[in-house]
């Protein structure tokens, strides 16, 4: 692995390395509409049509105003919903126009992956941690959804790469949009900030830069104080919710049981562990030879750990969770790779990991199957039988309630 960044002048890299990134986005977004596309006449499916697209509907309908009244008002902060409005204002309001959004934000976030990736270790590095991303097939899955996992994992990497840079304000400006995207994403803030103090040039400057995460704070508190003057609440006006979601997990016993699940939903569905084998190994060999281990590795790790975590004593058991840190996963997961093996070698385990991973999304491994659909193509027969049921209905029983 590489330890730090590149030592090249801080304006010809940024140059560099904003330039590179378009070609990656460009491919990634014709790839998405290639192997993606049948998503663009899907009906909206589980927590789409349950709270994102309901909520999403209102704020077009009502100028903007952030508290649905199509759907039960929960506290989840409106960028997200917002970038599927603006994406009705531009192509329409139709299911093709969200998806499009989706597939926008997954390309982007794939591009980013890639400058990080290069950021930290090398192009080669960078290309890998793309191709896997995007080969995920939770990952994948998520691409079009009106889900906020995919932009969230765009701001993360985007935060994390600003922050390796040393770019506070753009920093600052990342950790906003991931706050205002969903707040439980605070969780990365402790790892963030440690990072930018232990990484100043001294005691003060580290101080100075923790200063950076007051915009996003302050955005968040508004917004949840806003929230709560008007529904009375800061989660949700269904009580069940944050009961469901935090205190009946706040047990030794859920503890013991979840962790293992989510241990097993980050290191080894769709066949994960051919990164995370090479990346042990990478480790090993480090702690053995006292090699010392690049800060910016450090803080990828650490806020893959945040995450396990976390979801390990909140939240539902869904892999799509994890989609925020995967890019981290696949940088690390590259660069281990690259450590281990001759460069040619390298890329072409890579490259067969990225092909083995998305596979798994057509189902071609069982074994390695997750409980739930929608890292599957599967799920899109699961639609189209959703919906047929749904007509049936409409037919036999007009007006009946379900």
């Amino acid at each position: 692995m590489r330890q730090e960044p590149r030592n090249l002048t801080a304006d010809r890299h940024w140059l560099l390395t904003t330039g590179s990134w378009l070609p990656v986005f460009l491919v990634s977004l014709a790839l998405l509409f290639l192997l993606r596309g049948e998503v663009l006449w899907t009906p909206y499916f589980w927590d789409e049509v349950g709270y994102y697209v309901p909520a999403a509907v209102s704020m077009y309908r009502n100028n903007l105003y952030p508290i649905p009244d199509t759907t039960v008002p929960q506290s989840y902060p409106p960028l997200q919903p917002l970038t599927i409005v603006a994406g009705w204002w531009l192509f329409g309001f139709s299911i093709a126009a969200t998806r499009v959004v989706g597939f926008l934000g997954a390309a982007a976030a794939v591009a980013v992956t890639y400058m990080l990736g290069r950021e930290v270790a090398s192009r080669e590095v960078g290309l890998g941690a793309a191709a896997l991303t995007l080969a995920s097939p939770v990952f994948f899955g998520q691409t079009g959804f009106a889900q906020p996992e995919v932009l969230l994992a765009l701001f993360t990497t985007w935060a994390t790469l600003a922050l390796v840079r040393g770019r506070m304000q753009a920093h600052g400006a990342a950790i906003a949009c991931l706050l205002m995207t969903k707040w439980t994403a605070i969780i990365s803030l402790p790892v963030f900030g440690l990072y930018a103090l232990v990484t100043a040039r001294t005691w003060r400057e580290g101080v100075v830069r923790q200063l950076w995460y007051l915009p996003g704070l302050g955005i968040l508190a508004a917004w949840l104080g806003f929230f709560y003057a008007k529904t009375g609440t800061l989660t949700s006006t269904d009580t069940r919710y944050a009961r469901v979601n935090l205190w009946d997990n706040l047990t030794l016993d859920a503890f013991l049981f979840r962790f293992p699940i989510r241990f097993e939903q980050l290191l080894e569905n769709d066949l994960a562990w051919l990164l995370y084998a090479p990346l042990l190994l990478t480790a090993t060999v480090m702690l053995v030879r006292r090699s010392p281990i690049g800060r910016s590795f450090l803080l990828m790790a650490a806020q893959c750990a945040a995450y396990v975590l976390f979801l390990t004593i909140s939240g539902f058991l869904l892999a799509r969770y994890f989609v925020p840190v995967w890019p981290l996963v696949a940088i690390m997961g590259a660069a281990a790779v690259y450590s281990l093996l001759p460069r040619p070698v390298a890329g072409a385990y890579v490259a067969a990991a990225a092909l083995l991973m998305h596979l798994c999304w057509y189902g071609w491994f069982p074994g390695f199957h997750p409980a739930l659909l929608d890292a599957r193509a599967e799920y899109m027969r699961l639609i189209e039988t959703h919906v047929a049921a749904a007509r049936y209905i409409e037919e036999r029983y007009p007006g009946a309630r379900v």
